[in-house]
């Protein structure tokens, strides 16, 4: 019986994500295991553009809020926790995106 954490040859663990392989589109599985294999000069990571995508939303969304929630008068623990909300809110989008960019769906 294998342990419930292991991960067959199939699921890898990749920038916070257990991608399956298998359910990869031909081209993202490539990208996936050049970049894994470090093989390849110069493989991209095939999620940089979402990635980067990601911390400028994370950093605009949280400027925007913060700010206006100080103009408006909020306390500090209002802001944190606004901002707190806002992040699980947003990480669970772009993880959303990242899977659907690696299985295409």
């Amino acid at each position: 019986m294998t342990h419930p954490n292991h991960l067959t040859p199939s699921l890898q663990e990749f920038r916070g994500l257990t991608v399956d392989l298998e359910r990869c589109t031909p081209g993202a599985r490539r990208q996936l295991q050049n970049f894994l294999s470090h093989t390849v000069a110069g493989a991209k990571n095939p999620l940089a553009e979402i990635e980067a995508l990601e911390e400028q939303t994370l950093a605009a969304a949280a400027s925007r809020l913060s700010t206006e929630m100080i103009a408006a008068g909020h306390d500090d623990d209002a802001i944190e926790n606004a901002l707190v909300s806002l992040r699980g809110h947003l990480e669970a989008h772009f993880i959303q995106r990242k899977l659907s960019a690696l299985y295409e769906r």
